[in-house]
């Protein structure tokens, strides 16, 4: 086949061109050196190629660095999962409960136990003052099922017996952890006091400062109002150790609070220390409410009450006795109202003259004398004439606040339950004093809604229903 070229051939120059020494390529054509430019402008070395002037710089990065393109980021290649072994067997999960947690039976501290971590925790807080540690040892306890009011009982015990320990410290760090901390209750504090109360006659020989001690905190949990006082005259009255599983009760080591002696003084404490913090009347409400008096705090083998009222100080609860007496005398002897009054006002502590307990001596008394024992009980011929008399003596006793008034009406309870309550009584002295502006309907009202199961109440409210209905639809 013919071999064509489309252009004449030159010749080469064998010269060696001025590119071979400088390291460029080995021969050109005519052996002739490149023009250079020295202003820097660029020429082709291609044939026909025109100025293309300054060469544009290529694009840098950050730190002078020449931009490199991007490359395409690979996901690694994630191994092959391991081989389950044949012998590996995963472990049976425990199944769910309904609320999806996973139930978990929690056995009850023993009594020991809580004595143990009882005694640790309030260790720590006396030396630490850490009340927010305390407090999350009590929940802790809680949380274990802990009896609180055995926690509460232990607290205690350890606070009177532990030596150089302030009294008020300990009473202090109760109440905190019950106002502050919240994890203890009012039922709690009221459980335990009942516990060592009771406990009292079995230890406190050894432990003589206890029935002061015991009695400060009493009044303090009354005031907190954890418990009434009237409940816990009650409970002082009648309480007794309570024997444990398989102990059989020993009469002569088994003692109340009353037949070792105790009672008086733990209720002078109480009362004293109630007086101070709220006054006279508060405190010979809850006295004459209870029903109590001096001689039910006095064991059967010393009834000697002058002396324990001067041993104890506690003249101020037999002030209302006098009253009493002279009240029933004058109404007895029919004297005016007015008469009665103006001796009360001089002869009769203003302190006293306000307070409920006050009240419900006048209204008993009233009412006694309108009912005397022996008497034919007719509401209209013996009663009505009696209240309406003393209507204005009622007036002044009830007139200071709804307390009185129901105390009034409590009084009325009382007696009339104690004459054995004959039909159509209550009904009729009722609407005699509420025509009287004695007892307004409002007051009749809650006195009818209040949750008593007691006899006397039940049977008052018997027999007063038709004339509260018709007072309130009218």
């Amino acid at each position: 086949m013919e071999e064509r070229v489309d252009g004449p051939i030159r010749a080469m120059d064998a010269s060696v061109s001025q590119d071979m020494l400088s390291g460029g390529p080995a021969l050109r054509p005519g052996g002739a050196a490149p023009s250079f430019n020295r202003s820097g402008s660029d020429v082709s070395l291609r044939p026909q190629a025109g100025f293309r002037g300054p060469a544009r710089p290529e694009p840098r990065g950050f730190g002078g660095n020449f931009k490199r393109p991007e490359m395409a980021r690979q996901p690694l290649a994630q191994p092959p999962p391991p081989a389950a072994s044949p012998q590996t067997v995963s472990p049976k999960r425990s199944q769910p409960a309904e609320n999806g947690t996973e139930k978990q039976s929690v056995e009850p501290l023993s009594e020991k136990e809580i004595q143990r971590k009882t005694v640790a925790l309030a260790a720590e807080y006396y030396s630490s003052n850490d009340l927010q540690e305390a407090a999350t040892c009590v929940s802790e306890l809680s949380a274990g099922k802990a009896d609180m009011a055995v926690v509460l009982k232990e607290l205690i015990m350890d606070g009177l017996e532990a030596k150089g320990r302030q009294w008020e410290t300990v009473m202090d760090f109760i109440f905190k952890l019950a106002e502050k901390c919240h994890c203890i209750s009012k039922r709690d504090l009221k459980n335990a006091l009942e516990q060592v109360l009771s406990s009292l006659p079995m230890w406190y020989a050894d432990v003589p400062k206890a029935p002061s001690s015991i009695s400060k905190l009493a009044a303090k949990i009354v005031a907190y109002g954890a418990i009434s006082l009237t409940d816990l005259l009650q409970h002082i009255c009648t309480a007794k150790p309570e024997m444990a599983d398989g102990e059989e009760e020993d009469e002569e080591e088994m003692d109340s609070l009353v037949e070792a002696g105790l009672a008086p003084e733990i209720v002078a404490v109480v009362m004293k220390a109630l007086k101070e913090s709220h006054g006279l009347g508060m405190v010979l409400s809850g006295w004459f409410r209870s029903g109590k008096s001096i001689k039910d705090l006095l064991p059967s083998y010393d009834e000697d009450m002058e002396r324990a009222v001067k041993d104890h100080g506690l003249e101020f609860l037999d002030q209302l006795q006098p009253v009493r007496a002279n009240l029933r005398d004058a109404i007895a002897g029919k004297k005016d109202a007015d008469e009665i009054l103006a001796w009360m006002n001089n002869n009769v502590d203003q302190g006293i003259q306000e307070c409920a307990a006050l009240t419900s001596v006048v209204s008993e008394e009233v009412c006694r004398g309108a009912m005397p024992s022996g008497s034919p009980l007719s509401p209209a011929d013996s009663v009505i004439p009696v209240l309406e008399r003393y209507s204005c003596l009622l007036h002044r006793y009830t007139k200071t606040s709804e307390l009185h008034q129901l105390a009034c009406i409590r009084a009325m309870e009382k007696v009339f339950f104690e004459r054995g309550h004959p039909k159509g009584l209550m009904a009729c002295v009722l609407e005699e004093m509420h025509r009287k502006d004695v007892l307004p309907l409002d007051v009749l009202t809650k006195w009818q809604d209040a949750r008593d199961d007691s006899q006397e109440h039940v049977k008052a409210i018997t027999d007063a229903t038709k004339l509260l209905d018709e007072l309130r639809q009218k």
